[in-house]
């Protein structure tokens, strides 16, 4: 029987090369998900795109009276009248407090 079979096996410093390199990928693919998480999560208007919604529906049936301000989580919100031609628009203007991003919504409800 031959007892001097040699096993291939790395060295401690190959080891903890690709064990650093694993490290450094893991934290460059963390570091970019949660980037792109919170830029979904900052950029997300779905809210208060039903908030709009939900207050041209309440303005086009006569139930809230214009000029109207409310706040509504972080977004101020402004819906004013304004005559053109004969016609009455609605302008809504939303803020946002924290990255002041603004939303202009210029629009006319055809009455018959």
């Amino acid at each position: 029987m031959n007892s001097n079979i040699k096993i291939k096996a790395s060295t401690l410093v190959e080891t903890l090369v690709g064990t650093a390199i694993i490290v450094i990928i893991f934290t460059v693919a963390t570091l970019t998900l949660n980037r792109v998480f919170k830029n979904v999560s900052k950029n997300n208007t779905l809210k208060i795109d039903n908030q709009i919604f939900k207050l041209k529906y309440l303005q086009h049936h006569q139930k809230i009276t214009l000029p109207y301000l409310d706040d509504f989580e972080n977004w101020e919100i402004e819906m004013s009248n304004e005559q053109i031609d004969n016609k009455t628009y609605t302008n809504i203007i939303v803020k946002n407090k924290q990255t002041e991003k603004t939303k202009t919504i210029k629009y006319c409800f055809e009455t018959e």
